[in-house]
């Protein structure tokens, strides 16, 4: 047993093991010496130069993507650097779009150099909507009238000679020209002329010889032959004049608009702005009789309306449509899009929703989007968000791959006001920074094949920096900047001990601290309310410490559920005593909001067989891979132990008791081997002591992740029910570095109450869980009295049963 005492004191920790004061208030005194400017960024530095590369290279497919968990500062890190990028990565311009009149169906795209955009738009729009008032103007002109006045009075006069010849011919053969009423108005009829009293040709049947009335009748159809010619011809002369009235309309606009139409062709001197221009001016003189008496006197309500209408219609089309108005800004674009919508991103065409709403669909309808919007800087958009949307994300590779934007309404198909509309595409040059996690990113590597051609850089934000002088420095102003800025309460020096030693817990490394500033700056906000609610004019340490176990209260619902459970004996927990084939584990369960350890019941039990070691979680299928891992492990390590001459005839089976859902993980495996080799040599466990840590096959403990939860955990129940002085918890050696241990139970390892053991190999653990040592071999054997020589006994004894049975 003098060994054993040895092996159980090397193996305790001492206070200096854990205990992180004397570190933290010699680094917050080094740091002093630092003169850190207060930077936007802290503890980044790989991430940072990823970025810089990525934002730096003007290469097509450099797109950046950003990993990182939530917190890490990756949005605001990025937008930092931005900042710094003043030129932009091409010549920005203004962008519109104008109806197309060669084809209506693809607005025509017009680039035009920043600011000179919205001077083309005012002067277009000016232009369009003097033309309601202007061009009815015009034709109140007295040149306009005196000429039209001349052409009707021309065409009235050969359609008067036309009438007026045949009318004098037809008297010749004795017949005259009348006019009938007709429901379409006065009709021409050619009447006899007998005597005095005009007759209708039929109705001398009979009354003439057969000869005499055939021959009347045979002139009569003749000279309807030449009426009809007649009325042709008059007809003729009417369309003529309408053709001669709408060449003199469209001359007096078109002398009016042209010098307007070659003064801005000319000062703009772009061929797009000139088809345009060429377009409107003939699509105006088409229609220009829209404009004439807007408002006819006499004229029915509804029909005026339906004027109205058109006039608006065409007016509309000739107004441009400015999407795009740099304006005003020389520096490069930046655009965060938060709600990466396929409209919000690539933009939209308009389209009435209600089918009663007669809202005509044409270039006007066109929306920008934010990739038009970065168009010559750069996009950030958040991966998670946009993945939500797979055709979002496939016109995105699409664009950036083609760099150019195509905007379009995705709903068409589903709205019966839907457009056929199909824009010009815009070529553009937009960086995309995409925010997302590992993950993700990962998935993407491996399932979609162009991911990682389009997005070329990897930043990798990480969790923890390093412990030193330097950065408790920069976490010093990261403090006060936040203080200042949010107008929050001073700190106390005491208090910045309490952030580190918090940030250190969060990253559960002596040697690390975390770089999730945004939880920090939380804990500040937090740690501030405590303060008033304690009437203190400063945070203090006590007030950070408050707002930590606030925290803790608000999310520790299940938690303390448990607890109560365990208090009840509902779940049931031994912590002193010895029992064979029983021990304690250690878990952890982490929710979204926290983390918390529970100590586990881990029973082993044995018997002659050749069926091994059975896992009862595995069978009941309530383990995952790891933990079914660690069970082979296990059972490689008895092999390799104590099968070295003989077979394993035994079946073991190894239960956590009251576990009802899934179990993952290995960080039970050693408290699993110590039941097993208990319940094998029949040696009990002391239940005071709470065990985890996982293993390999040749018996060396490996460092489990939740140390501080797991320790926390045990030591709250064993506070509930009491101490005896020697309860406590073994470890692995390798997590030493991890622990973070709140000051009370630092107190109560100082006063001997508590105790923490850290282990290497298996061998360590049992003097302490068990008394007895562990045993080394001498030759084929373990040493007499040892726990290996006991349960190398009982396995050969299983091994000669099952002989004997065979």
């Amino acid at each position: 047993m003098a060994d054993s005492g040895k092996i159980i004191e090397r193996c305790e920790l001492r206070l200096e093991d854990i205990v992180l004061r004397d570190k933290i208030d010699r680094l917050i005194n080094e740091s002093e010496k630092y003169n850190v400017i207060i930077p936007g960024i802290i503890g980044q530095e790989r991430a940072i130069e990823s970025l810089k590369v990525g934002i730096s290279i003007n290469a097509p497919n450099y797109n950046v993507f950003v990993c990182g968990i939530s917190g890490s500062g990756r949005t605001s890190t990025v937008k930092d650097l931005l900042k710094s990028v003043k030129k932009p990565r091409k010549k920005l311009l203004d962008r519109c779009y104008v109806h197309n009149f060669k084809n209506p169906d693809v607005p025509m795209l017009i680039e035009l150099s920043v600011g000179t955009g919205i001077k083309f738009k005012k002067e277009i729009d000016s232009f369009v909507t003097s033309l309601r008032d202007k061009i009815p103007k015009l034709f109140y002109r007295p040149e306009y009238s005196k000429e039209r006045n001349k052409l009707k009075r021309k065409a009235e006069k050969q359609q008067s000679n036309r009438v007026n010849e045949f009318a004098r011919k037809l008297r010749k053969d004795g017949f005259v020209l009348t006019e009938v009423d007709s429901p379409t108005g006065p009709v021409p009829q050619i009447a006899f002329l007998q005597g005095k009293k005009l007759v209708d040709v039929n109705s001398l049947s009979g009354k003439l010889k057969e000869e005499e009335f055939k021959i009347l009748i045979n002139k009569h159809r003749q000279k309807e032959a030449e009426l009809d010619e007649i009325v042709k011809e008059v007809r003729r002369i009417g369309k003529d004049l309408e053709e001669q009235s709408r060449h003199l309309d469209r001359n007096i606009v078109e002398r009016d608009i042209d010098t307007y139409i070659e003064e801005i062709d000319r000062k703009y001197k772009n061929d797009k702005i000139k088809e345009f221009l060429l377009g409107l001016k003939s699509d105006l003189l088409d229609n220009v009789s829209y404009f004439k008496d807007e408002v006819v006197t006499g004229q029915q309500e509804e029909d005026a309306e339906e004027k109205n209408q058109k006039i608006n219609e065409l007016l509309s089309r000739y107004r441009v449509n400015l999407i795009l108005d740099n304006s005003g800004s020389e520096e490069c674009p930046i655009v965060h899009e938060t709600m990466p919508t396929f409209g919000r991103l690539f933009g939209t065409i308009d389209v009435s929703q209600d089918p009663s709403q007669r809202v005509p669909v044409s270039h006007m309808s066109i929306k920008c989007g934010s990739l038009l919007k970065a168009d010559g800087g750069f996009l950030i958009l958040n991966a998670n968000d946009l993945i939500q949307e797979p055709l979002v994300w496939r016109m995105l590779k699409r664009t950036l791959k083609n760099r150019k934007l195509e905007i379009q309404n995705i709903e068409a198909p589903l709205n019966i006001n839907a457009t056929s509309l199909k824009p010009e595409p815009i070529e553009i040059d937009v960086k995309t920074i995409l925010i997302g996690d590992e993950e993700l990113y990962q998935l993407l590597c491996e399932f979609d094949p162009d991911f990682k051609k389009i997005f070329k850089i990897k930043s990798e934000f990480d969790i923890e920096m390093d412990l030193n002088a330097e950065n408790v420095s920069k976490y010093r102003n990261f403090v006060l900047r936040t203080i200042k800025e949010e107008h929050l309460k001073k700190v106390e020096d005491d208090a910045i001990f309490e952030i580190i030693r918090y940030s250190i817990s969060k990253v559960s490394d002596i040697g690390k601290l975390t770089t999730l500033f945004s939880d920090i700056a939380d804990l500040l906000r937090e740690a501030s309310f405590v303060s008033n609610e304690n009437g203190s004019d400063r945070i203090r340490a006590e007030d950070i410490r408050g707002a930590v176990r606030g925290r803790e209260r608000r999310h520790s619902l299940l938690k303390d559920s448990i607890q109560e459970e365990i208090e009840k004996d509902t779940i049931i927990i031994e912590t002193d005593g010895k029992r064979v084939g029983v021990i304690n584990g250690l878990t952890v369960y982490e929710l979204a909001d926290i983390s918390f350890g529970k100590p586990v019941r881990i029973t082993a039990a044995v018997a002659v067989g050749r069926e091994g070691i059975i896992n009862i979680e595995r069978q009941s299928m309530l383990s995952g891979p790891i933990f079914n891992k660690s069970a082979l492990i296990l059972n490689g390590y008895l092999q390799e132990k104590f099968g070295y001459d003989i077979p394993l005839s035994m079946n073991g089976s190894i239960c956590f008791e009251q576990s009802y859902g899934g179990v993952e993980g290995d960080s039970a495996s050693i408290a699993e081997t110590y039941a097993l080799l208990s319940a094998i040599s029949n040696v009990p466990i002391y239940q005071g002591i709470a065990v985890t840590g996982s293993m390999t096959q040749k018996g060396e403990v490996q460092p489990v992740g939740g140390i501080n939860e797991k320790i926390e955990g045990f030591y709250e129940l064993i506070k509930k029910r009491g101490f005896n002085g020697s309860q406590g918890v073994i470890i692995p050696r390798k997590n030493i570095r991890n622990l973070v241990l709140r000051d009370e139970i630092i107190e109560s390892i100082s006063k001997g109450e508590f105790h923490i053991y850290a282990i290497s190999y298996i061998d360590e653990a049992i003097p302490i869980l068990m008394g007895i040592d562990a045993g080394e071999r001498e030759g084929n054997e373990y040493k007499e009295g040892t726990l290996f020589a006991l349960v190398r006994e009982k396995l050969k004894h299983f091994s000669a049963i099952m002989k004997e049975y065979k």
